[in-house]
């Protein structure tokens, strides 16, 4: 409770960002994520590597999928993306406890992912009209 406090603190005093930014930091976010499961990997902790390399996909898939240009052609409306956008940060919270590594130092790099997650959500204006992408 006090961190979702903290969090919605420091997210307000930020600039609202828009699809664009926000479709840049989702592609970052997804990269992140699948370069810390190979770092994982290779230190042979393979549950956080899973775990990782699971976020990263979703991640990238979600992105992939979102109409963050407005043009009708993707699934996922950009105002849309927000509910499934605190999902993911949702999912990188809770990887430590699920895959039963939440005493490992690995941990704390879910943690912060989410974190991070949380304040580029909290700081996207999901209603702003969408300029085109180039």
């Amino acid at each position: 409770m006090i961190h979702d406090a903290a969090l919605k603190q420091v997210a307000h005093k930020l600039p609202k960002i828009g699809p664009r930014t926000h479709a840049m930091g989702d592609l970052f976010m997804a990269g992140v994520f699948l370069a810390a499961g190979l770092v994982f990997y290779r230190r042979n902790s393979k549950r956080a590597a899973l775990g990782a390399a699971l976020c990263g996909a979703a991640t990238l898939a979600v992105s992939a999928l979102t109409d963050y240009e407005d043009s009708g052609k993707k699934h996922i409306h950009y105002s849309n993306h927000g509910g499934i956008h605190t999902g993911l940060a949702g999912m990188a919270a809770t990887m430590p406890a699920l895959l039963d590594i939440a005493d490992e130092g690995e941990a704390r790099f879910f943690r912060a992912a989410a974190a991070v997650g949380s304040v580029v959500g909290i700081a996207t204006d999901y209603q702003r009209r969408p300029r085109r992408l180039r």
